[in-house]
């Protein structure tokens, strides 16, 4: 669950998340994750934030930080970006029907 991990970062009632994600049970300061596209990336969370340890579909971000899990997700998954903006539009249309 991305949930027990802390990866359903955004604040949206039904944000967008991956597909599944678990500490590794080698190091406790690492993350498995799935994304939506079925890339399998590594995660080491840190003071200094989520960086990239491994991905599955070449060696773009590796080793870079981001402050926020929301912020590497976005970075790394259209998929991701693609719902999140999904569920944008979802709340903006209702907050202006709703101001009707």
């Amino acid at each position: 669950n991305p949930c027990a991990v802390g990866l359903h970062c955004s604040r949206l009632k039904h944000g967008p998340q991956v597909l599944n994600a678990s500490r590794s049970s080698s190091d406790p300061s690492h993350i498995e994750i799935m994304t939506l596209e079925w890339e399998h990336i590594v995660l080491q969370v840190s003071e200094r934030g989520f960086r990239v340890a491994s991905r599955s579909a070449g060696s773009e971000y590796i080793g870079t930080y981001f402050e926020t899990a929301h912020q590497l997700l976005f970075a790394l998954s259209p998929q991701y970006r693609k719902a999140f903006f999904a569920e944008v539009g979802k709340g903006l249309r209702k907050h202006t029907m709703g101001a009707s």
